[in-house]
């Protein structure tokens, strides 16, 4: 088990509690899942929802320490095939989610272009992880675990030309869908700068997660938004993209988080 595979497994409390590997939803690494002939992003994971590139080109750069490649997305994300894979019935039976990636923010924004919001992995519009609120003076962003497209979530901040890693989880700690169609559930960002290593922050709140995306019926995008994976698009790089649910309600989902402030990835 590798230093990063470690830090996963501490993000959920897992190591103590003996609980089986998490269902991918889907997983992509690079070169491996790449196939520019087709062109087809292949899952690695079990479930097979592969993704469309669109834009999204291959790349050598790579997290330190990490002999694999990375998709550029300045141009646009991919589209995957995961529709209905996070509605809450589905997000409710399997106890929760995790949305994980490395990923390289270059600094920059689409010219003339007044967002200031760039997706790394988005679910339907309405559950993401971004950054937003660019500073492109100083060079910085806030990362953001969002809900149902709403102001609030857990924000941290992150740097330009830096590679960060991230593991954003919501556990259900058992709740069942409420009779508004929304899931409440406890959340948990956890987020290592990879580049200047050094003791990951982790941070933890609460959601209701309202059924608002379920009934768009939309895939889950990365570096883009699915539906347009050319708009707000992230410029810069993402590494190992997955998602996944949580194999049982995770009662104990946010236990480790104390030693995982001090987990590093190594090479």
């Amino acid at each position: 088990m590798n230093a990063k595979t470690s830090c996963r497994w501490l993000a959920l409390g897992v190591v103590s509690l003996g609980v089986s590997a998490q269902a991918d939803v889907f997983e992509y690494s690079f070169p491996a899942s790449w196939d520019g002939l087709a062109p087809t992003v292949t899952d690695l994971g079990p479930v097979g929802n592969d993704a469309n590139p669109n834009n999204a080109v291959l790349d050598a750069a790579a997290p330190p320490g990490s002999a694999n490649q990375s998709i550029n997305t300045t141009d646009g994300g991919m589209t995957t095939q995961a529709i209905d894979l996070l509605e809450n019935s589905v997000v409710a039976a399997a106890g929760g989610f995790v949305m994980s990636a490395e990923f390289l923010w270059d600094g920059t924004n689409d010219q003339g272009s007044s967002i200031l919001i760039q997706k790394i992995i988005d679910y339907a519009g309405t559950e993401f992880v971004q950054i937003e609120n660019l500073d492109l003076v100083n060079g910085t962003a806030d990362l953001r675990f969002g809900f149902n497209d709403a102001p609030g979530g857990l924000t941290t901040q992150i740097e330009a030309n830096q590679w960060y890693y991230f593991e954003a989880t919501f556990s259900t700690l058992g709740n069942t869908v409420n009779g508004d169609g929304s899931l409440d559930g406890d959340t948990s960002l956890f987020v290592n700068n990879l580049t200047t290593p050094q003791p990951g922050v982790a941070i933890v709140g609460t959601a209701n997660k309202t059924d608002f995306g379920d009934s768009l019926d939309r895939s889950i995008g990365i570096g883009g938004l699915s539906v347009a994976p050319t708009i707000i698009e992230l410029h810069g790089n993402i590494h190992d993209p997955s998602v996944r649910l949580l194999p049982e309600p995770a009662t104990a989902a946010l236990l480790g988080l104390g030693a995982l402030a001090l987990c590093r990835r190594r090479a």
